[in-house]
C-alpha cells in the first residue's frame, strides 16, 4: 500500500525517474496473487494517467496484474484496449504492448470471450 500511495503522489518531474522503479516494484509484488491483483485494479485510473509519461512501465505493471486472473481480464475496458492499440501502432518494436493483449485475450490459455 505504500507503494501505491507513493505512485498516487507522484509529482509530474518525479514520475519519469522514480515512477518506473515503483511500478517494477509493484509487478513483482503481483506474482501471480489474486488480493494483490484485485488491490492494484483500484489504481488503474492513476496507471492510465502516467500512461504518457511512462508507457512501458504502466503496461508491464498491468500485464502483471491480469496475469492468469480471469475475473480481472473480463473487466478490461474497451478504452484501454484501444490505448494499447494506439502505443503499439506508436511504438511496433516494443514487445510489452502486445504481451498485455495476449495476457487479457488468453489468460490460462484460455480465450476471454465477451458480449
Amino acid at each position: 500500500k505504500i507503494l501505491a500511495r507513493l505512485l498516487r503522489s507522484l509529482r509530474a518531474d518525479y514520475l519519469e525517474t522514480t515512477g518506473p522503479r515503483c511500478y517494477s516494484a509493484l509487478s513483482l509484488l503481483c506474482d501471480g496473487d489474486p488480493g494483490i491483483q484485485g488491490e492494484l485494479k483500484e489504481l488503474e485510473d492513476t496507471m492510465v494517467a502516467h500512461f504518457d509519461s511512462v508507457p512501458k512501465s504502466v503496461c508491464e505493471l498491468l500485464t502483471e496484474m491480469h496475469k492468469d486472473n480471469i475475473d480481472l481480464c473480463y473487466k478490461v475496458e474497451e478504452s484501454m484496449i484501444e490505448r494499447i492499440i494506439t502505443l503499439v501502432s506508436e511504438d511496433p518494436q516494443s514487445p510489452c504492448y502486445l504481451v498485455f493483449l495476449r495476457t487479457i485475450i488468453t489468460p490460462r490459455e484460455q480465450i476471454v470471450r465477451r458480449n
